[in-house]
């Protein structure tokens, strides 16, 4: 019966990652699949809120016209971006993805600024849906900025490949 390792050079502990290492991979992992959906929840979600405070506790109905609202901004704007669902859309590398979203304060803010400029000038009603809609939109249009300043930042100073 032969080793394992058969036809592969040891190397000792260094052909193994320590356990630190590869958690650290895995926190990486973790970071770059779900950076974007994360920095969305925390807007989407503070945008209930201010809207709650400006126009009073929600119905039933209003909640869900809040996600109508929401919905149907990424749906147009997956509508423009793909030409008419045309053109398949490529995602960004994780490493841009990371670096686009580590700087998402301005989408984030501006975006539950706008949710909460929809509540204040529209009152109670219409404002839920176009309080989600207008963050929503507001979050993915300035969202690709920092996604192009995440792609530039990566281009000009270069990522380290951890595993080289």
């Amino acid at each position: 019966m032969q080793p394992v390792n058969a036809g592969r050079p040891t190397q000792g502990h260094e052909s193994r990652p320590s356990l630190l290492h590869a958690y650290a991979e895995g926190v990486r992992a973790s970071l770059g699949t779900n950076a974007s959906a994360f920095a969305y929840s925390v807007m989407i979600t503070a945008t209930y809120g201010v809207l709650t405070t400006i126009l009073g506790a929600s119905t039933v109905l209003d909640a869900f016209t809040f996600v109508v609202g929401a919905a149907t901004a990424f749906t147009l704007t997956e509508a423009v971006a793909s030409r008419g669902f045309r053109v398949r859309m490529r995602g960004e590398r994780p490493d841009v993805v990371v670096l686009g979203s580590a700087i998402s304060y301005p989408s984030t803010l501006l975006a539950v600024g706008a949710g909460a400029l929809a509540g204040e000038a529209l009152g109670t009603g219409v404002a839920w849906p176009a309080g989600s809609f207008s963050a929503t939109m507001v979050f993915l249009l300035v969202g690709a900025v920092e996604l192009l300043l995440g792609k530039r930042v990566e281009r000009l100073e270069g990522v380290e490949d951890e595993r080289s």
